[in-house]
């Protein structure tokens, strides 16, 4: 078996039996028609011979068989898990090659699929490939990972799923397998010494805490483990989680069917919900979907990303309300809700926000964003809910009945109303307060749902506006080396109507013209 093969068994094996997916038509059929004769053994062959030294080797064997119990949820879910949706792999065909393996059906699809694209760069497959071929070539690399994925699997290790889920976080960048590794050693430790007016959770009667917002290894930039995260949410006292990823649902498919398996072991609450959902990465930023049941592709406008969430009875949130344009776009666009954010430069923004009446009929939430499992449940929201079930929640939320809870974001709130740096950050704030009215004005004359323009003074208002960035931009202004010292040039301006946009990019000299067509 060459490398290549290797790599494309071992990412596509792995990734397919937590993340594949397989039409609803074939889940009828038998699984050796699905799956193409031998491809168990094939993997099964492929993983032993290259993780010989893999502890309880016959604990990962019997993970990989224990999947072929699963049973379909929905049309995308990955059901019997050796599946491939038409949608990542146009080749998938095992009737027509029932001799064929995944690798030779998807090994290509999986790598250049443009469906399976987060932020419009990063492929997980691609990128776990990537990582392989690192490891499996570099000894020092080697040397180097191997004790961080030792130290995951420790932590994992009363899981069924820390196999999986160490081969997973082995093949992610070094960066997310050690910032889970650290988030899951540090949490509990740093929980113990925070006041436990900031890390406890509160809910009265009537109110159901709900963390509306967590990652899982399905984003490229996560290695947050399903169960885990799952397990820690519960053991802070939230019921109810929405696994969002980025560009795609398997993650939240997942964590479904593995909440009802730990329920079924009483490892969770019987009334715990997990919430489905989805990052969409719209042209202009991204957008929260909760209570969505089929993927909502990247790369709409904003107006038509929200139209395909609301199409399937789901919730549209804008993350990133503070950032130069969300307040206009959180006014002119039907969104449910926007999330709070603890950078200091958002916060700041946000704030005066949640005093504004144009916007009190869209709630500010506030969520983990837990990228490590760790991280999971704190801060979160309390739903004004009488019963316990994802339709009530559904309801609830769109009724706006909710509120943002947990004190854990109460310092920043705290810092970005300091006096000193408040009146420093609300004089520079004028100047998005003249972006905005820039935006609205333009956007009006020309019919356009929205506008996004940049100066190159964005950058440099926008850092001093931070909490560290004030003393460094008056030292440049000082010193004479700062671009505010010299005529704000456009950087791009950008409109966008409901389902294309047309803009001006000043740094490559490009006018452009796109659309994006679903069907």
């Amino acid at each position: 078996m060459t490398t290549r093969s290797v790599v494309a068994m071992m990412v596509g094996a792995v990734l397919a039996v937590c993340f594949g997916k397989m039409p609803a038509a074939q889940a009828d059929m038998p699984r050796e028609a699905v799956v193409g004769e031998g491809f168990l053994a094939d993997v099964s062959d492929c993983i032993g011979d290259r993780l010989e030294k893999w502890p309880r080797r016959e604990g990962l064997e019997a993970l990989l068989a224990e999947h072929r119990a699963v049973q379909l949820e929905r049309p995308l879910d990955s059901g019997l898990s050796w599946g491939a949706s038409p949608l990542y792999c146009p080749h998938y065909w095992p009737t027509l090659y029932p001799g064929a393996n995944l690798d030779e059906l998807c090994g290509r699809d999986f790598y250049e699929s443009p469906a399976l694209y987060q932020r419009g760069t990063q492929n997980p497959f691609v990128i776990a490939r990537e990582q392989f071929q690192q490891l499996w070539e570099d000894a020092e690399e080697r040397r180097e990972r191997l004790p961080w994925g030792a130290a995951f699997a420790a932590l994992h290790r009363d899981g069924d799923e820390w196999a999986t889920d160490t081969i997973l976080a082995m093949l992610k960048r070094p960066q997310y397998l050690r910032t889970e590794v650290v988030a899951d050693i540090a949490a509990p430790i740093v929980a113990r010494l925070l006041p436990e007016s900031l890390t406890q959770v509160a809910a009265g009667e009537g109110q159901v805490p709900v963390d509306v917002r967590v990652f899982s290894n399905v984003s490229y930039d996560s290695a947050a483990s399903v169960e885990r995260t799952l397990k820690v949410a519960a053991g802070r006292g939230i019921r109810a989680v929405a696994v969002a990823d980025r560009g795609r649902l398997d993650g939240a498919q997942l964590a479904r069917r593995t909440a009802e398996r730990l329920k079924a072991e009483g490892k969770l609450p019987p009334d715990f919900v997990v919430i489905p959902g989805e990052v969409v990465c719209s042209h202009v930023g991204p957008v929260l979907a909760l209570f969505v049941d089929d993927p909502v592709p990247d790369g709409m406008t904003m107006a038509a990303t929200l139209q395909a969430i609301h199409d399937q009875g789901g919730l549209a949130y804008l993350v990133h309300p503070g950032e130069p344009g969300g307040p206009e776009r959180l006014e002119r666009l039907p969104f449910d809700g926007y999330l709070l954010q603890p950078d200091m430069f958002e916060m700041f923004r946000t704030l005066f926000m949640m005093n504004d009446p144009r916007y009190a009929d869209k709630p500010a939430l506030t969520a983990s964003n837990a990228l490590a499992s760790g991280t999971a449940g704190l801060p979160y929201v309390l739903v004004e809910c009488e019963r316990l079930s994802p339709d009530a929640l559904q309801q609830a939320l769109r009724e706006r009945k909710v509120t943002a809870a947990g004190a854990l974001y109460l310092p920043w709130m705290a810092l970005a109303s300091f006096r000193p740096m408040a009146r420093g950050a609300r004089l520079l704030n004028h100047y998005f307060d003249l972006h905005r009215w820039a935006e609205h004005t333009l956007a009006r004359k020309i019919g356009a749902g929205t506008i996004s323009l940049s100066t190159s003074w964005d950058a440099e208002v926008r850092e001093m506006m931070r909490r560290n960035g004030m003393p460094d931009g008056i030292r440049d202004l000082l010193a004479g080396s700062s671009p505010l010292l010299r005529r704000p040039r456009l950087g791009y301006v950008v409109a966008e109507y409901s389902w294309f946009r047309v803009g001006y990019d000043r740094g490559t000299d490009t006018a452009f013209l796109e659309a994006s067509v679903t069907w």
